[in-house]
């Protein structure tokens, strides 16, 4: 009993780990900018220097008044989440590690939290708000077995393209599905990241990458993130 008591401390350490490091990387600043400014959905660029940070606990403290978690189970779940704004808007990046068959409704509940952040109880004018962006970076080799959008998690009779029903699209980076050119057009040590998930199913591209010049320039943040996903595979 004890034993199993101390595997399981040993995994919930590692795991903690694991998301403190995706978190730290996916909150540089240039990385996230990199992240928002590859979105298709998006025609205007943001200026990294241009980001402020805003406490996530904001965020969960909106998701949790009327939701069925507390701030601290929701910051727990959401644990690899990054939130930042600029004058335009506010921007959502979450690193994604498992398949979440609700998670195009996950969101939908978290963006609407983030409006109610801005607003809290209080009445307010005809354009104070500020839109959001949220995307999941995907944080596998495999590609996401999932629906994209909330109209098809939806049952019953009623056709999913009717009017009335409310849709959420969801806007997810998949190493597995990039193309060479889409992944040639990140600046940043997410590249190298993104690569590294696209080809972690072949053992010799891996083996030969983590050799490569490519590797070895990168930061330590990223080659942490590396180091964590390549575990969490195994």
């Amino acid at each position: 009993m004890e034993q199993n008591k101390t595997i399981n401390r040993n995994a919930e350490d590692d795991k903690n780990k694991a998301d403190a490091a995706i978190k730290r990387f996916l909150n540089r600043e240039d990385v996230f900018a990199d992240i928002i400014n590859n979105c298709d959905s998006l025609s205007a660029k943001i200026e990294a220097e241009e980001l402020e940070n805003v406490d996530s606990f904001r965020l969960f403290t909106a998701l949790a008044e009327g939701g069925t978690m507390s701030v601290e189970e929701y910051a727990e779940f959401y644990s690899t989440l990054v939130i930042k704004k600029n004058a335009s808007g506010y921007y959502i990046v979450i690193g994604q590690k498992n398949m979440n068959p609700n998670l195009p409704l996950q969101l939908f509940l978290l963006e609407a939290a983030a409006y109610k952040m801005q607003t809290g109880r209080h009445p307010f004018e005809k354009g104070q708000l500020l839109p959001i962006c949220t995307v999941i970076v995907y944080l596998s080799s495999k590609p996401w077995s999932g629906s994209y959008h909330l109209r098809e998690l939806y049952s019953g009779e009623r056709k999913p393209d009717e009017s009335y029903n409310v849709d959420y699209h969801m806007q997810m980076i998949e190493p597995a599905r990039m193309s060479a050119e889409k992944l040639a057009e990140y600046t940043t040590d997410l590249k190298g990241v993104l690569y590294f998930l696209k080809i972690g199913s072949d053992t010799s591209k891996v083996n030969n990458f983590l050799k490569s010049e490519e590797y070895i320039v990168l930061n330590a943040d990223a080659k942490e993130m590396i180091n964590c996903i390549a575990v969490s595979a195994c």
